[in-house]
């Protein structure tokens, strides 16, 4: 069999164990490699197939024949166990086959003194191969040879190398090896500008975007200049400027978008080390005059006519202004005016009174006629009698200032106002409690002090309880529970909540 090949087969003749006679039942095979350990065979959990007469086989898996020695037991239930040991090849039989008398007799043929490596190590040093005779040719033609022997060959090595030539430093190998220590582009060189050359690896929008590599430090390219470049096409770039860098996750948060084309994941970065003044948006410049001068000016404000609050800012000198908002413009010498205006002196004396001289506080004394007092009716008579008789007409009906809390009759009859009080006096008020709330029973805040105390009186909502339908609803209280104040009564159309008021009457 050979070695870790598969579609092979291996068979065993199986025989019943009670007679002897060739077994033809179900037969399973069970395979040790190199003297591990054994296992049911892998196709088809070991299954064989009867060819006949007790013959049974199995094709194993190529894993099954990766072994030096295998031994394949076929097993049956009342068969005496087989087993077969097989030892595997390396080499495939269809390649020994090949190697007959004949083609043998056709390989001596070539041995040169039984060695055909000599022969064959010859061909690239000494041998003359046919191809040689028209490379020569191409090479020695009769002009070629006439400008060597006019050393013209050597002349024009002379007029390359220079009158200064020196083979340490203008060999181009020494340019070169100096090349890669200067040059971006060679192998031994680097911008020290250049802070970081990579890819985007994923993009977020426009602005935000991880870098393939980068500094691990926080803010380390904050400021910094970048340039993006499309994978795709070199010539299409962006240029924008980074607001903030994350070095954990080498995030990168440009100040606005660049809007040059659409960036994208593995598009190339190129980052900058350029840290001086920019400007918060893109394509802004600094407005500089021909002198060189930046300061601002009324012509570089932006939003002349914006309001801006100069609270704290002295005005030294203003010659015209042409819109003073909130006040009405000066368009003539005011100094007349102002000098009739009275001085504080004259107000602090009171000799100014006028029709539009308000005191809230003071007294003007000497005033005999008052001919308008606005808000009041003017006074036509002395109403000092008047005044004198309600004064003496109050204190009878007065209580310490306060009109008497005490009812003293009804209609002149104070028995009258006695019974009312006393009417009044068994009137019950409370509310509904938690505990056992329906439509014909309710626990109420109120205190019982013997059974059914409350029975026959008439249960009313007030106007104002919870329960809008049960306002100025009334019921007869059927039964009194001195527990939880409970109250039973007649049917009424909705149950009370904890907090209904009512009065018992």
């Amino acid at each position: 069999m050979r070695k870790n090949v598969a579609s092979q087969n291996i068979g065993a003749q199986m025989i019943t164990a009670a007679d002897g006679s060739a077994f033809t039942g179900a037969v399973t095979v069970y395979v040790c490699g190199d003297a591990g350990s054994q296992a049911a065979g892998s196709v088809g959990s070991g299954a064989c197939t009867h060819e006949g007469n007790g013959y049974h086989t199995y094709a194993p898996a190529q894993a099954e024949t990766n072994y030096n020695l295998i031994a394949f037991t076929f097993t049956g239930s009342g068969a005496i166990p087989a087993t077969v040991q097989v030892f595997t090849i390396q080499h495939d039989p269809a390649v020994v086959a090949e190697i007959t008398s004949a083609r043998m007799a056709v390989l001596t043929d070539w041995i040169n003194g039984g060695r055909l490596d000599l022969l064959l190590d010859a061909i690239p040093t000494t041998a003359m191969r046919g191809t040689d005779n028209a490379a020569l040719a191409s090479v020695c033609t009769e002009a070629r040879l006439a400008e060597l022997d006019a050393a013209n060959l050597p002349t024009d090595i002379t007029n390359i190398q220079g009158a200064t030539f020196n083979t340490a430093t203008d060999s181009l190998e020494a340019i070169r090896d100096r090349g890669d220590a200067a040059w971006t582009t060679g192998a031994g060189g680097s911008d020290r500008l250049l802070m970081v050359d990579t890819t985007i690896a994923t993009l977020a929008t426009q602005t935000s975007f991880t870098l393939t590599a980068g500094s691990a430090d926080d803010d380390a390219y904050n400021n910094c200049t970048i340039v993006i470049e499309d994978v795709s096409t070199a010539t299409q770039k962006a240029v924008g400027l980074i607001s903030d860098y994350t070095g954990a996750s080498k995030t990168v948060t440009l100040k606005y978008d660049p809007a040059i084309f659409t960036m994208a994941a593995t598009d190339k970065v190129y980052i900058l080390a350029e840290n001086a003044l920019k400007s918060t948006a893109a394509n802004r410049q600094l407005d500089v005059t021909a002198t060189g001068a930046a300061g601002i000016d009324w012509a570089n404000v932006e939003n002349p006519t914006t309001a801006v609050d100069l609270s704290a800012t002295d005005i030294q000198l203003c010659d015209t202004v042409t819109t003073l908002t909130g006040h009405t413009a000066q368009t003539a010498d005011h100094t007349a005016g102002i000098a009739d205006i009275p001085t504080v002196a004259e107000f602090n004396a009171r000799s100014l009174p006028s029709a539009d001289y308000v005191v809230t506080t003071d007294t003007i004394a000497g005033a005999t006629t008052v001919t308008t007092l606005t808000g009041h009716t003017p006074q036509t008579a002395d109403h000092a009698a008047g005044i004198t008789d309600i004064q003496s007409r109050l204190p009878a009906a007065l209580s310490g200032g306060n009109i008497k809390a005490d009812m003293l009759a009804i209609s002149t009859s104070t028995d009258a106002a006695d019974k009312l009080e006393a009417s009044a006096e068994t009137i019950v008020t409370g509310t509904a409690a938690a505990g056992t709330l329906s439509t014909t029973e309710m626990t109420t805040d109120l205190t019982v002090t013997v059974a059914d105390q409350f029975n026959g009186t008439q249960l009313i909502f007030k106007e104002d309880t919870t329960t809008a339908a049960l306002r100025r609803q009334r019921t007869s209280v059927t039964g009194t529970a001195v527990a939880g104040g409970k109250l039973t009564f007649t049917a009424i159309t909705t149950a009370p909540v904890d907090g209904d008021s009512f009065t018992l009457v």
